[in-house]
């Protein structure tokens, strides 16, 4: 049985509030009691990403959870509908440099590009609120530390509003950017929408690989294709720099062998290939997500790279490849790289959100995003 305990809620004053149930599972048994509500609050949330998806939450925990760390936010109507989940860890102070543990989301910096609660439409204060509950009750020995909240989120307004109420100091900053290209439903369009230079580069570098007739490449879903292609892409990864060898561990591996097969029979992870003379030269995993095509992670063989440009080429494939998919966003996910912004990325802000409380502050700061 997992552990779990039920927190009663304190009343911010709010005309609108009322008193919902607060469940607080602290071990990974939660993953097994909430499956089934989880991933239906998931299919219903605006805020869903892949990244807090019962599936991924689950993957990275048993890869790289520890026991007595986990914390998930439960939060019920009371009919007993789930409206809020906020799975989260305990972070120490040996692992980043402060005196203070530190509430996180579920996830590391390193391998998930956005992080969020869950909640359904309609009750974003009310999960927020509830948010700040868990982290009371618990006496607020930690700071909240959120990482990678996308721009579109309500948690950042909510928590915001929230804490200036209480007293509680809140920092606020612009943590990275998501750089996103529209699609238009025609690649032509796409095409015409570039800049003039950065379109003339595109086409000049498919062309030149389409005429060395050796060249052609592949695009797969289907889990059995995903586990087959896997090994190939972990070889291209770790031979693009020495900084991506060293990223790709055996314990990394293991998760993304584990995370992309999963993910796979949800229909969210795609493979793309470049072969020239046969041989792979380029690579990317991405996912395929709410009309959004997701450039997740590369790899390259730098012997082609001068030669055919295979990085570019094969992103130029999988643009129009998306465009016939009728999907509406590329998202390059974290990172401003400037290569991105060449193929028509707008940057949209990615937000770091850290809540201390009021017993230790001596000055009171809130401020919303722009």
């Amino acid at each position: 049985m997992a552990r779990c305990e039920s927190l009663s809620s304190t009343n911010i004053d709010r005309p609108e509030d009322t008193t919902m149930p607060i469940e607080h599972f602290v071990d990974e048994t939660a993953f097994e009691c909430l499956e089934a509500e989880w991933a239906h609050l998931h299919a219903v949330s605006p805020t869903a990403t892949v990244f807090n998806s019962p599936t991924w939450c689950r993957v990275w925990w048993r890869h790289f959870g520890e026991p007595g760390r986990l914390h998930v936010l439960a939060v019920r109507t009371e009919d007993g509908e789930l409206v809020g989940l906020a799975p989260m860890r305990i972070v120490p102070p040996r692992e980043q440099a402060t005196s203070r543990s530190a509430v996180r989301f579920l996830g590391s910096d390193d391998l998930c590009d956005y992080l969020d609660v869950l909640v359904a439409p309609g009750y974003e204060w009310y999960v927020a609120e509830r948010l700040l509950v868990l982290w009371e009750h618990m006496g607020c020995r930690c700071e909240l530390d959120l990482h990678a909240i996308p721009h579109t989120s309500p948690t950042v307004q909510a928590i915001v509003a929230l804490c200036g109420q209480l007293g509680h100091q809140v920092f606020q900053e612009e943590e990275d950017v998501c750089p996103v290209v529209p699609l238009p439903p025609r690649w032509e369009e796409y095409l015409e929408g570039l800049d003039a230079k950065d379109r003339r580069e595109l086409r000049r570098k498919m062309r030149k690989a389409g005429r060395a007739g050796l060249v052609s490449w592949y695009y797969v879903t289907h889990p059995a294709h995903i586990a087959e292609d896997l090994p190939a892409f972990f070889a291209l990864h770790r031979a693009s720099a020495p900084e991506k060898a060293a990223f790709m561990d055996a314990r990394r591996e293991a998760f993304f062998t584990e995370m992309a097969c999963a993910l796979a029979h949800h229909g969210w992870v795609w493979l793309a290939f470049l072969l020239v003379d046969g041989r792979p030269a380029a690579c990317y995993l991405g996912f395929d997500f709410r009309d959004e095509i997701q450039v997740y992670n590369s790899g390259l063989a730098p012997s082609a790279a001068a030669r055919l440009s295979p990085g570019w080429v094969l992103l130029g494939y999988v643009i129009e490849h998306a465009i016939s998919l009728g999907r509406r966003r590329l998202n390059f996910l974290r990172g401003g790289e400037a290569y991105k912004y060449q193929f028509g990325a707008r940057p949209e802000p990615v937000y770091h959100l850290r809540v201390t409380p009021a017993a230790h502050n001596s000055a009171r700061h809130a401020s919303a995003p722009t």
